[in-house]
């Protein structure tokens, strides 16, 4: 009877699919038409410092540490014969303890992303795919713009719009991904930040103008499939994001620099890198069902929290 099972699963596993979409890096192929697909993913960050504008490295001090996780749920329906249409949304909790019992906190549903994809090239002798998307992202997670004191936001509080390209192409035995998109973000007017009213800032201002800036992101994978069962994954992983403006809406004079000695240790207005190594693997369970892990490793930073990022992440198809 053991016999039996253990060649049952062993079968199972075997002629499972021969290649898996990366951690973080999407490809260029779209769910077939009818069909669902649920990611789970689980990420949790433990930062051990903070990179300055200059790049510097300064680790926290005695004290200070600084820890968050995040479920992001991410179905995906087939819409067309090639395209999809997803919806992705995220669930946070951070937390930033600094000496002295100064501790910040924040809890709660992330912003709402609605996508579009659509696959335009396939090319079935090399197996390569292009693909474009546009989509918006929905403000609805708590913002640095409507946050009490010491509470860190789970959400940028903007409107954006994201549009991207993707690639994919195998080559001997092994798949190459690549990806490129731009999000951006429709201003506001705000007459909070990080739970301090404008006029505790300037006592003679009642709001800010805020003039976000677009972000900017590019990842590559490589892919090597092992016996069908098993994918090991490298992949880069680039996130740049440029700088805001902010301005009184009274005076017109620039308030950058105030709402940045106010902000709470989580939002930064200025130009920001975020450039990591990820490798991981993902193993399958039957022809639909895949679990992965990887972990990300900084390379370059500007103004970020550095550290590990561990990655967990479960998919079905059905």
């Amino acid at each position: 009877m053991w016999k039996n099972i253990i060649i049952l699963i062993v079968s199972i596993l075997f002629y499972g699919n021969s290649y898996s979409i990366p951690l973080i890096t999407e490809g260029g192929t779209t769910i077939p038409e009818g069909k669902n697909d649920i990611k789970v993913k689980f990420n949790y960050f433990q930062n051990s410092g903070f990179y300055n504008d200059s790049a510097n490295f300064s680790e926290f001090q005695v004290g200070e540490s600084r820890n968050s996780y995040e479920i992001l749920f991410d179905l995906r329906y087939g819409s067309g014969k090639d395209s999809e249409i997803a919806l992705k949304f995220p669930y946070i909790y951070k937390s930033h303890i600094k000496p002295i019992d100064n501790k910040f906190s924040g809890l709660g549903f992330g912003d709402i992303y609605l996508i579009g994809k659509n696959k335009v090239i396939e090319n079935k002798v090399s197996q390569g795919f292009m693909a474009i998307s546009l989509g918006v992202k929905f403000p609805t997670g708590k913002s640095i713009y409507n946050v009490n004191k010491n509470v860190l936001p789970t959400g940028s509080g903007t409107w954006d719009i994201i549009g991207g390209i993707y690639l994919q192409e195998k080559r001997e035995g092994f798949i190459i991904y690549g990806d490129a998109s731009y999000a951006y973000r429709f201003g506001l007017i705000s007459s909070n930040f990080a739970g301090y009213g404008i006029s505790e800032i300037k006592p003679s201002e009642t709001e800010v103008k805020i003039t976000p800036g677009g972000s900017f992101y590019l990842d590559l994978a490589v892919e090597y499939p092992l016996l069908n069962l098993v994918s090991v994954i490298m992949e880069l992983n680039w996130v740049f994001n440029y700088e805001s403006k902010a301005e009184y809406t009274k005076s017109g004079s620039d308030a950058l620099l105030d709402l940045i000695s106010y902000g709470s240790p989580e939002i930064t207005l200025q130009k920001s890198n975020i450039f990591r190594f990820t490798p991981g693997v993902k193993v399958y369970i039957g022809s639909s069902i895949s679990l992965g892990i990887g972990v990300g490793i900084p390379i370059s930073m500007v103004n970020n929290y550095g550290g590990l990022t561990y990655l967990v992440s479960m998919e079905g198809i059905f």
